[in-house]
């Protein structure tokens, strides 16, 4: 090839790779976001914006942040180093957040081919839902109270509950996106309740929770003594029956100082035992006990896990309760 042609060669070479740098030069973006509510359309001030702009030529990544201004908007800029946006050399991510607005959000994109690209996020409020009042069986206020709801998004299931802390009114609000499903109240000293929404009561009231102790102490306030062969063992008798008529299960054990039932496994089913222990010459102390079957362990993620514990472990109490009081004067009569 002659020595001309070489050179216009070159020539032409140098300016296409002049021309092609040239457009993919450095570009200053100018990016405005702009934010509103979606009912009433208003802009949203006070608004936290967090922006990740992904040059994937350079694989440089940018993060961004503004609050936005009065009238909704705030600006910040970027470098892009392959020049103009285009798909599919970038990758814009964008998170809107505010208190009393969904996390989730809508957004349109204009003018991301020029220098000065528009982001418009549409923002939407929280729903809220006053909760009854939670009182105790004085009918007084608790405080402290935690409500809890599963909430259900386009009949979808949310991981995510949402709470909230009854106040001196014995009353909270939750403030939450979609739909309330289930919930329940739980208070320290108190049995959990499920709350539903479905005609919600203005006050629901919370059982105090009957403990070990307690049991425990209506065991010995129960207690018969009796003097005399004759009058023990005719109380030691009612104790047996009454055992029989109160309990789920059969006998096991039956000696002349204790009859015992087998150990309760199934739910809501109570089992014990009277025994016959001496006093002091030929006085007796015939006492009795009472228990029921093993909560079943549920997985921690069971989000009805409390409320079920809480309702079985409130039934089997109350039972047990029922038991204690009427033994005396079973065994008296």
């Amino acid at each position: 090839m002659p020595a001309r042609n070489k050179s216009l060669v070159l020539i032409t070479f140098i300016t296409l790779l002049l021309s092609t740098s040239a457009a993919e030069a450095t570009v200053n973006l100018n990016w405005t976001i702009f934010t509103k509510e979606s009912l009433s359309g208003q802009a949203i001030s006070d608004a936290s914006v967090y922006f990740r702009f992904i040059d994937k030529r350079t694989q440089k990544i940018t993060d961004k942040t503004c609050a936005t201004d009065k009238n909704g908007q705030c600006t910040f800029e970027t470098l892009a180093a392959g020049g103009m946006i285009r798909s599919p050399n970038f990758d814009i991510q964008y998170k809107a957040e505010k208190s009393g607005y969904s996390k989730r959000f809508t957004y349109k994109s204009e003018d991301l081919k020029t220098e000065n690209p528009k982001v418009y996020i549409t923002m939407n409020p929280l729903r809220k839902f006053e909760t009854p009042v939670f009182v105790d069986a004085s009918s007084n206020s608790i405080v402290g109270a935690k409500v809890s709801f599963s909430t259900r998004y386009n009949d979808r299931i949310e991981s995510e509950r949402v709470t909230c802390t009854t106040t001196q009114d014995g009353k909270c609000t939750l403030a939450f996106d979609g739909e309330l499903f289930t919930g329940f109240v739980s208070a320290p000293g108190y049995y959990a309740e499920s709350v539903t929404m479905a005609s919600p009561p203005e006050i629901i009231s919370l059982k105090k929770i009957i403990t070990d102790l307690d049991l425990s102490r209506m065991e010995s306030e129960v207690a018969v003594e009796c003097t005399g062969k004759e009058s023990c063992e005719r109380a030691f008798s009612l104790a047996q029956i009454y055992l029989l008529k109160v309990s789920s299960q059969k006998l096991q054990i039956a000696t002349d100082t204790i009859v015992e039932t087998y150990n309760p496994s199934l739910p809501n089913t109570i089992g014990g035992r009277v025994y016959k222990e001496p006093i002091k010459g030929d006085k007796w102390r015939i006492a009795i006990q009472s228990y029921c079957s093993e909560p079943i362990e549920k997985k921690k993620e069971d989000v009805e896990a409390i409320v079920d514990r809480d309702r079985d472990a409130r039934a089997c109490a109350e039972r047990r309760v029922k038991i204690y009081q009427d033994f005396k004067r079973s065994v008296h009569n």
